[in-house]
């Protein structure tokens, strides 16, 4: 069975980025409505979860060292492109959580091709979201963050 954080991520995917996918095809699908303007709901659902499903990794870890970062003190989680695997985290989060509107970030570019990214979890969305799919994050993320 996949774990908790897989299976949010799945969730996000199918349920949350699926959908806005296909709101925006048929916003900028012809007046016509032309049928192979607006893609298939299977083809999105595949789609999204192609994309996110590879970052399972780095979305975990991200979630962990976001809400290690909260019981420490508000804020944000920042992360640095200059750092491989931050920089990975920061594209699996902002990729997911801030296009499902779960999060937001904000980028600093510091020259030379390397940014600073902020994170901010609304972490009220996202534990409605995980409850939406039968998931007690706040368990996973206590377990995990010790």
């Amino acid at each position: 069975m996949a774990d908790t954080y897989s299976r949010l991520l799945e969730h996000i995917a199918r349920n949350h980025l699926a959908s806005l996918d296909m709101k925006q095809a048929e916003l900028q699908a012809p007046a016509a409505r032309d049928s192979a303007a607006v893609p298939e709901p299977e083809d999105t659902v595949r789609s999204e979860l192609g994309r996110a499903l590879p970052n399972a990794v780095a979305f975990r870890s991200g979630l962990v060292h976001a809400f290690r970062r909260r019981t420490v003190a508000p804020g944000a989680l920042v992360l640095d492109s200059a750092d491989p695997e931050q920089d990975q985290i920061a594209g699996a989060l902002i990729g997911v959580l801030v296009r499902a509107r779960l999060a937001t970030a904000e980028t600093e570019e510091l020259g030379g091709e390397r940014y600073l990214y902020r994170v901010n979890v609304d972490w009220n969305k996202l534990a409605d979201t995980a409850a939406e799919a039968g998931i007690d994050l706040q368990a996973a993320l206590r377990r995990d963050s010790e």
